[in-house]
């Protein structure tokens, strides 16, 4: 009997490293296709049923191990991910398929959900605070073009990410924002040449409102105190 209940461990044991030797090589692929995603969600759940399923044994210890390994190497991966989208910080929509890429890793394999939300948070405050006083506004024009996002494996997970994470509190500002988001100052001066217009000192008021209209923005998010006194602020500055 003893023997047989050796064998049957040793069976088990052998399956466990066969299934993690597989999932292993699968979290190299990342970032994959969803049907990678899916197979490595299933694997780690399987091994983590095993383990709360034979608790105390050898190939239950194993299996733990192995499934905490796999979403060890893919939570590396998605740290490879944001990496790659910060050292291309400054190239105009480098961010956009970096965070759709990690919000789907986030949200195909549960074991990994926490960790690479938070590393999509983090992502997001660093790149709020690189661009300093201008940081809010660039969330906003970020949240702007995922929502604009049309493609149907994307679209979804663009959605998710404006609602899951607290950088996008503002998103409905943003939102309602978007037509003058769309434009920039120089536009609309470079119509204006060869008119009677003094350009350089509409550029310069508009500088001034700019920077003042987003720092209310960013002393508003989360202040319900600041949010009541804002139209009372605008008000102030319209008829300074």
């Amino acid at each position: 009997t003893a023997s047989l209940a050796r064998q049957v461990e040793a069976h088990f044991q052998a399956e466990l490293r066969h299934m993690a030797d597989a999932l292993r090589q699968q979290a190299t692929q990342v970032p994959g296709v969803d049907a990678l995603y899916a197979e490595l969600h299933a694997g780690i759940e399987s091994l983590q049923a095993f383990a709360d399923h034979f608790p105390a044994t050898i190939p239950a210890k194993e299996a733990a191990a192995c499934a905490q390994g796999v979403v060890q190497q893919v939570v590396a991966r998605a740290r490879d991910i944001r990496a790659a989208a910060w050292a291309a910080r400054t190239r105009d929509g480098a961010m956009m398929d970096p965070l759709v890429e990690l919000k789907r890793i986030a949200m195909a394999v549960a074991a990994c959900r926490q960790p690479v939300d938070r590393i999509i948070d983090v992502l997001l405050q660093d790149l709020k605070t690189y661009f300093g006083a201008g940081g809010t506004k660039e969330i906003a024009l970020l949240a702007v073009k995922l929502n604009a996002v049309e493609e149907p494996e994307k679209q979804a997970v663009a959605q998710m990410l404006i609602a899951d994470h607290d950088a996008f509190q503002g998103y409905a500002l943003a939102l309602r924002n978007e037509k003058t988001l769309k434009f920039r100052i120089n536009e609309v001066l470079d119509g204006l040449r060869g008119t009677a217009v003094d350009t350089a000192e509409l550029s310069r008021l508009y500088i001034d409102f700019d920077a003042e209209y987003w720092s209310l923005v960013e002393r508003g998010l989360g202040n319900a105190a600041v949010k009541e006194g804002l139209p009372a602020a605008a008000h102030g500055i319209a008829h300074a």
